[in-house]
């Protein structure tokens, strides 16, 4: 039998098939191989029939299963016996027959983009080994479905959920009233927009609804709150190669803690010292001289990055924790960088046990707002907002739903997958 007449029978038989089995509905599903831990974030839907339209995505599941991927760097052997535990949970939650035409995703985030390349293709392998392999995954497989996700792409996707839960993809909003996205996440930052003017470098391109959008996507690796903490403590000990004790004016009095370097281990405690703070986070901040800037305009260092002025934004990861944390956010969640900037001023004179009995925050986590709190106000400044700005909202879910990149990563490839379908469909019948 032909493909037109396979094609033919398949949508003759659809309706049919759709009472007794529900295959009106489609699944996918998101693993989010993070730092910490997998998350599975399985959705399904009504698949569109009109260009326009969007699907209407509903969370089944969503799990997390440890440790993370990264985790089995020495091991890599282990990883099947953890995948088949995740498969099997898909399994029990999606309808066997329609097993064959659901895609899963593995997509890893920063967890993996830090190990070395020889690490992160062993890992790798062995997830495309099982993943490809039709007796343990009865699921949808093509190449590119277990990938590390570069911090552009994870920009965009989140920058596609916050777009999508808002409804600023409908056919009645325009491109102006697109939701820009900034993220501070524990190993790297991002930040996703439409600006005014051209992109000339970090451009993504997505179609959305039968409408492209040029989105400006960047993520700094390294720029994250875990990672900035890391790079702090770099600087003292580099500063005092002989010190076994050392002060940290990003952290509070009462805190300490110990880090291991070359081989030395260092204890390092907290000192409470807001100015001393912000000179250390400034030397990581650096913007190059105007003159040797190409494209123009430049954020940190020599980055590119166009003009932040004219969207709304939402703050996301560690910037709303932050706000939150420090009792920023009001009935509309504002969240204005020169507030945060004040109000972590004033917090990092406090001790640890000071600072833990004031705000409610437990004492293992009451250093990292000092921190997170000086940092974000100059991060977003560095990025080209305003200290005073009105743009920036903070939140962490919308009608129930948490804001992340997982249901934006879903609609991307369920909008690529309809247009590929379509056009084959055309090529078929033409």
């Amino acid at each position: 039998m032909d493909r037109k007449r396979i094609l033919c029978l398949v949508l003759y038989l659809l309706p049919t098939f759709s009472k007794s089995f529900r295959l009106d509905y489609q699944y996918g599903a998101i693993l989010d191989a993070g730092s910490t831990s997998t998350k599975v974030h399985l959705y399904r839907w009504i698949p569109k029939t009109v260009e326009t339209d969007l699907p209407k995505f509903e969370e089944v599941v969503y799990r997390k299963f440890k440790p993370a991927l990264s985790d089995f760097v020495g091991d890599v052997k282990m990883i099947r016996p953890y995948l088949r535990e995740i498969f099997a949970l898909l399994q029990q939650l999606i309808p066997e027959p329609l097993h064959e035409s659901t895609s899963v995703y593995l997509m890893a985030t920063a967890g993996l983009r830090f190990l070395d390349e020889d690490s992160t293709d062993n890992i790798l392998k062995e997830v495309i080994l099982f993943m490809s392999n039709g007796s343990m995954n009865p699921f949808k497989y093509l190449d590119g479905y277990a990938r590390i996700l570069s911090g552009e792409e994870e920009a965009l996707f989140a920058w596609i959920s916050i777009n999508y839960l808002y409804n600023m993809f409908d056919i009645s909003k325009t491109h102006k009233d697109t939701i820009g996205m900034v993220e501070v996440g524990g190993g790297s930052m991002q930040i996703a927009f439409i600006p005014e003017r051209p992109i000339y470098a970090g451009k993504q391109a997505v179609i959305i609804g039968g409408r492209e959008y040029d989105v400006y996507a960047h993520s700094f690796l390294s720029y994250g709150a875990k990672s900035i903490g890391m790079r702090i403590e770099e600087y003292l000990v580099r500063q005092n190669m002989q010190a076994v004790v050392l002060t940290n004016p990003c952290m509070l009095k009462g805190d300490s803690h110990n880090v291991t370097s070359e081989g030395k281990t260092v204890t390092i405690h907290g000192a409470s010292n807001a100015t001393e703070c912000v000179r250390i986070i400034d030397t990581y901040l650096p913007k190059i001289p105007e003159f040797l800037c190409s494209p123009k305009p430049c954020t940190i260092g020599s980055v590119y990055g166009p003009p932040v002025h004219r969207e709304n934004f939402l703050a996301l990861g560690s910037i709303y924790l932050t706000a939150d944390e420090l009792g920023l956010l009001n009935d509309n969640d504002l969240m204005r960088p020169v507030d945060m900037y004040l109000m972590a001023t004033n917090y990092c004179r406090l001790t640890l046990d000071e600072a833990a009995a004031k705000f409610n925050i437990p004492s293992r986590w009451a250093s990292f707002d000092c921190q997170n709190g000086l940092y974000i106000p100059k991060l977003l400044k560095a990025l080209g907002f305003n200290m005073e700005t009105e743009n920036i909202f903070a939140k962490r879910k919308l009608d129930g739903v948490k804001i992340g990149w997982s249901i934006g990563a879903i609609l991307y490839e369920e909008e690529k997958s309809y247009y590929t379908f379509n056009v084959d469909a055309k090529l078929l019948f033409n």
